[in-house]
């Protein structure tokens, strides 16, 4: 089993993986579970974990996101199993300061505008 564990102000989280080898996780935000999807199997990179939904909503204080990660101890040898951390995605809250942070603006926003 690997822990992963982050502390952030927000309203919403996902954690975003990649893996080659069987293995399940399960995600809990301030010690409640949220959604957790299984391995996609066509894909090696970039699928969703887990994800807050409407868990965090309305919520203002500091969460913590916790990840477990467990490897089946019969599924191959320790050599090959990967897997890899490709994000965590959070809302911050409107009064949290975004001068020194790497914003992604995804290409469904409505309110961005390209020149």
């Amino acid at each position: 089993m690997l822990l992963l564990a982050i502390r952030s102000n927000g309203t919403f989280v996902r954690v975003m993986v990649a893996g080659e080898a069987p293995c399940s996780w399960n995600c809990s935000v301030d010690g409640r579970l949220i959604a957790s999807f299984e391995v996609d199997p066509t894909q090696i990179t970039n699928y969703i974990a887990c994800d807050s939904a409407g868990t965090l909503q309305g919520t203002t204080g500091q969460h913590t996101l916790d990840v477990n990660f467990y490897f089946p101890p019969n599924a191959h040898s320790t050599s090959t199993r990967s897997l890899w951390l490709d994000s965590i995605q959070y809302q911050p809250l409107a009064s949290d300061p975004l001068d020194s942070v790497t914003l992604r603006i995804h290409n469904s926003d409505p309110f961005r505008h390209i020149c």
